[in-house]
């Protein structure tokens, strides 16, 4: 499954299958996530997960047909619905590049507009 959804959306809902769930950010190649983190709480169970951040950020461009970068890991191991928090979105900061020298030339992706990419 791939769903893409805005980090300042609140009350978002999503199935989930067992496995290995990725998230991605969309828009750029360089991130500084700050004190972001996101929590997932299972609806059924009511247990709260929160995701691992990965220690290789694997950049793509064919998943969303846009920049994006993998942030975050989390293994399900319960199928079901879950409820996705994001706790302090404000923080994240991404560039559409990791050349230094194009990043001091442009300014910041609008933080009000990124998104996230969840695979599962």
């Amino acid at each position: 499954m791939l769903k893409q959804i805005n980090i300042h959306n609140k009350g978002e809902v999503v199935i989930l299958t067992v496995g290995d769930c990725k998230v991605d950010i969309i828009g750029g190649f360089y991130v500084q996530l700050g004190d972001f983190l996101i929590m997932l709480k299972n609806l059924k169970t009511l247990e709260i997960k929160k995701f691992r951040r990965v220690c290789i950020k694997v950049k793509s461009w064919h998943l969303f047909n846009q920049r994006s970068i993998r942030i975050f890991n989390i293994d399900i191991m319960e199928p079901g619905e879950y409820l996705i928090e994001f706790i302090k979105p404000e923080q994240v900061l991404i560039k559409r590049s990791r050349l230094p020298i194009l990043n001091l030339l442009k300014e910041p992706i609008n933080n009000k507009n990124l998104e996230i990419g969840l695979i599962n």
